[in-house]
């Protein structure tokens, strides 16, 4: 006689025991930023919790603004203008990002006596958003009044005036 075969039975799969609770890894999220059309050529951009109104005047315009916005907030460039002082801009960003950078060094001893003896004094405490024309018109129009034309500071002869382009670059 031949070997009996052995029989196969069949058993059931026992119940996977569940793993132990895990916390599921958080997806980066790589969102890209958006904008809003307020009304004529108002956008408000949005990225990463971050707010900035600019004016456009096309569509185009605000995408090409919304993705210079999104490399600012990025590269941590970006300071919300409700926090900034005119007087930390100017010292913190303008001054090194470029009056050093772009001006020759006797250009720059200037426009650095200009801010301390001009601007700072007048507009440096205005929060950014803050500023309004009339802060510049009452500014140009001290500037114009007697005892505060002259330069302090300055070598003889120099042109002590503080020119609008500065302030409105500022």
């Amino acid at each position: 006689m031949s070997d009996p075969k052995p029989i196969l039975k069949l058993v059931p799969k026992p119940d996977p025991v569940p793993a132990p609770e895990q916390e599921k890894p958080k997806k980066q999220r790589r969102g890209a930023g958006s904008y809003e059309h307020r009304g004529g050529d108002s956008y408000r951009l949005r990225y990463k919790g971050n707010k900035k109104t600019i004016q456009a005047p096309t569509i185009a315009k605000a995408e090409q603004a919304l993705a210079t916005f999104i490399v600012e907030v990025d590269k941590n460039k970006f300071r919300p203008p409700a926090k900034t002082t005119v007087k930390d801009f100017i010292e913190k960003r303008w001054i090194r990002d470029h009056v050093e950078v772009e001006l020759a060094p006797r250009t720059i001893e200037i426009y650095k006596d200009y801010i301390n003896s001009r601007i700072i004094p007048a507009l440096g405490d205005l929060k950014l958003d803050k500023v309004k024309p009339e802060n510049l018109l009452d500014f140009y129009a001290n500037l114009r009044e007697d005892g505060r034309r002259k330069e302090r500071g300055l070598k003889s002869g120099h042109n002590s005036k503080v020119s609008p382009y500065l302030v409105e670059y500022v």
